[in-house]
């Protein structure tokens, strides 16, 4: 019998799928990242995807992330769309007619959280990305491309530790 995982699922065949690397500076930024199921973006990928319809492209933009403090990998998430495009929260794109306060930063975008977890950096230290000049995945700068079969061998390691969504 064969399980597939949530990373399995993904649309493989019809969908071309990116990695990037979204690097945190603790676990409170990805806690609040995992209630609000959004995330903020290097500006450069944030603009890179910002004008693009990811579901009409049939593109899948896989981010994982890394917690700096902890020198752990948190899991991974797909980009859903921009909030200055729609805003769920607000109910309305960029916070038109709120006070400043309410306004939301335009680098953020709606992700949907595949796999939770904490897999230490020292278990794909080893591990090069060929995307990134060949250096090491952990070492990758905030919102690096990471090699698409590196990304996928680091879901499944990821995969491989209890999910906590």
């Amino acid at each position: 019998i064969y399980t597939l995982s949530l990373h399995d699922a993904l649309p493989i065949f019809d969908y071309n799928i990116f990695y990037y690397l979204i690097r945190c500076k603790n676990y409170d930024e990805i806690k609040k990242s995992s209630e609000s199921n959004t995330i903020q973006l290097t500006p450069e990928l944030y603009n890179k995807y910002k004008d693009i319809d990811i579901k009409a492209k049939k593109l899948t933009i896989i981010i994982i992330m890394f917690d700096d403090e902890t020198e752990n990998f948190a899991g991974f998430a797909q980009l859903k769309y921009p909030l200055s495009q729609k805003n769920p929260i607000q109910g309305e794109g960029k916070g038109e007619g709120k006070d400043d306060q309410n306004k939301i930063d335009v680098n953020y975008y709606k992700i949907e959280w595949l796999w939770r977890t904490k897999l230490h950096y020292s278990k794909v230290s080893h591990l090069m990305n060929r995307a990134d000049d060949d250096h090491f995945i952990q070492d990758g700068a905030n919102g690096c491309q990471i090699d698409s079969d590196l990304g996928n061998y680091c879901c499944r390691l990821i995969e491989d530790r209890k999910s906590v969504v």
